[in-house]
């Protein structure tokens, strides 16, 4: 999907119009100059000035580009249902990480993922298990970000 950039600018000023509301409801820290809402509120600000100036260059042009444009492949239906086999991986992995562990719903998510875009067999198996084991090591063992520990990781690790 194409979307033209008065449609992308319009977006991301409603988005960091968002921020910005949101972050004013943040409490002020007594005795400090600023807040937990300064950084947000910067981050939303910056946001929405960049969605305005997109709106502003696209429409000071005069460039009369539809405001969306089906894609060479938004024709094909394998390509397409990639759309939500990608959704429906990561709903999987949402709702069964907790009782199956990270490391072998991971391994897993990314074997149905390669499969389905086409990766052969072997290498398919060897890329989701090394991404899974990667993964879990460079975020659990490097980072310290805890990750769901299932039945089957308790006699791994």
């Amino acid at each position: 999907m194409r979307f033209n950039d008065t449609v992308l600018g319009l977006v991301l000023a409603l988005l960091g119009g968002g921020v910005i509301w949101q972050a004013g409801g943040f409490p002020s820290r007594p005795g400090m100059s600023f807040g937990p809402a300064l950084f947000p509120t910067l981050i939303g600000a910056g946001l929405a000035g960049s969605g305005l100036l997109l709106v502003a260059r696209k429409l000071a042009s005069g460039d009369r580009t539809p405001w969306y444009v089906v894609p060479e492949w938004g024709r094909s239906l394998y390509h397409v249902a990639g759309i939500p086999v990608i959704v429906g991986l990561i709903l999987f992995y949402v709702y069964l990480s907790k009782p199956l562990g990270f490391t072998p719903t991971m391994f897993l998510v990314l074997f149905a993922g390669m499969l389905w875009f086409r990766a052969r067999l072997p290498t398919a198996l060897a890329a989701a298990a090394a991404g899974a084991v990667g993964i879990f090591v460079g975020f659990d063992l490097l980072l310290r970000v805890p990750l769901p520990v299932g039945p089957l990781e308790l006699l791994l690790w």
